[in-house]
């Protein structure tokens, strides 16, 4: 091999362990820990993943890293263009994102009456009525006794995030329930307010996020 390029290669190596060490330096000292995304061996193609627009739920289940840390690494770490290629995957026309609401809100409304599981049924309570909220919105709802109903959903939803955040464990576990479910705008909404929340441990426990696509109840990574 010749020397120079092996020279070359071996100091373009070095420099890019640095940027990502002093990434994850960043990063712990604004959070206290590190991003998974970044401390990946697989960095590359997770990006390359998110640049082809392919549904944040997917990449997380491909490469083991839970939604919350592709969104957080969108966030903090990723490059403006890959921000733009994030935001244009989730942007919609009015009638794409009122079917999509109807589509996720009925779904919500099936686990929520057929579930047994609490946890379960505080999730798929929260992204319904998170839906129909949206929903009502976007379409003008101005009949006094829906917005009194809203109102009522509005408070409920308040209380189930301030349990979220009470629960850090259950504030992710909604964000990947969100993400599974094609509504990568409302969980990176979501996951934009746990992050700055700046005390949440990463949800990477196989166990707990096996335990959510069952329906089983709220785990420890312990």
């Amino acid at each position: 091999m010749n020397l120079a390029y092996f020279i070359a290669n071996s100091t373009s190596d070095k420099i890019r362990s640095i940027i990502r060490e002093s990434e994850m330096e960043v990063e712990v000292a604004e959070s206290g820990r590190p991003c998974n995304v970044c401390r990946s061996f697989k960095r590359v193609e997770i990006e390359d993943a998110i640049y082809s627009n392919t549904p944040i739920s997917q990449i997380s289940q491909r490469f083991a890293v839970s939604s919350h840390s592709l969104y957080r690494h969108i966030k903090n770490h990723a490059a403006p263009a890959m921000q733009d290629s994030f935001k244009a995957s989730i942007r919609m026309n009015p009638v794409s994102i009122s079917e999509r609401m109807l589509d996720i809100a009925d779904s919500a409304r099936k686990i929520r009456r057929d579930t047994t599981n609490e946890a379960a049924a505080l999730r798929a309570g929260l992204a319904e009525l998170q839906v129909l909220q949206t929903l009502a919105s976007r379409m003008g709802v101005t009949h006094e006794s829906l917005l009194d109903s809203f109102k009522d959903a509005s408070v409920l939803a308040t209380v189930v995030g301030e349990l979220a955040r009470q629960r850090p464990v259950f504030g992710e576990l909604m964000v990947e329930a969100l993400a599974n479910r094609g509504a990568d705008e409302m969980a990176s909404a979501i996951s934009l307010t746990l992050i700055q929340d700046n005390h949440l441990e990463p949800l990477e426990c196989v166990g707990v996020t096996q335990s959510l696509k069952q329906g089983g109840e709220l785990g420890s990574c312990e």
